[in-house]
């Protein structure tokens, strides 16, 4: 089995100028609230060696109990490009849920691609993507 560089495996994709996952964006908002919204500094964490913001407390502790269930899939890394083997970060306005699962994608392009067969795709990138061990990044 092929596996994405190690590089993608020890912590999930953060903005490089601020740190911050999804680009500030609340992960919880997309299941709740079914759109992209920026969290906010008043509610930040971290997880997996990364800041989290969200747009309220509820989202963060939502979040905090259970962030397999919100956090993106691939480690924030595009899901098209996941399925192909490369890793490029994710864009936090670019996304979909699919079985309950949050994609983000490089690009709307890549978005298009991969609604051809999610199935497909989200598989293939399944076998790719190999994430971090328990623990590792916290």
């Amino acid at each position: 089995m092929i596996s994405i560089s190690a590089g993608a495996q020890e912590r999930f994709v953060s903005d490089p100028t601020s740190g911050l996952a999804l680009s500030g964006y609340d992960p919880v908002a997309y299941f709740v609230d079914r759109r992209a919204r920026p969290g906010k500094t008043a509610h930040e964490l971290t997880w997996m060696g990364v800041s989290w913001r969200f747009v309220n407390k509820g989202n963060m502790y939502a979040f905090k109990d259970t962030p397999k269930v919100y956090a993106p899939q691939y480690g924030g890394h595009g899901a098209f490009m996941a399925a192909q083997g490369y890793t490029t970060g994710g864009n936090p306005e670019v996304w979909t849920i699919y079985r309950q699962k949050l994609y983000v994608f490089y690009s709307p392009a890549n978005r298009f691609s991969w609604f051809a067969d999610p199935y497909l795709f989200t598989r293939k990138a399944d076998e790719l993507f190999i994430p971090a061990p328990e623990g590792v990044g916290n």
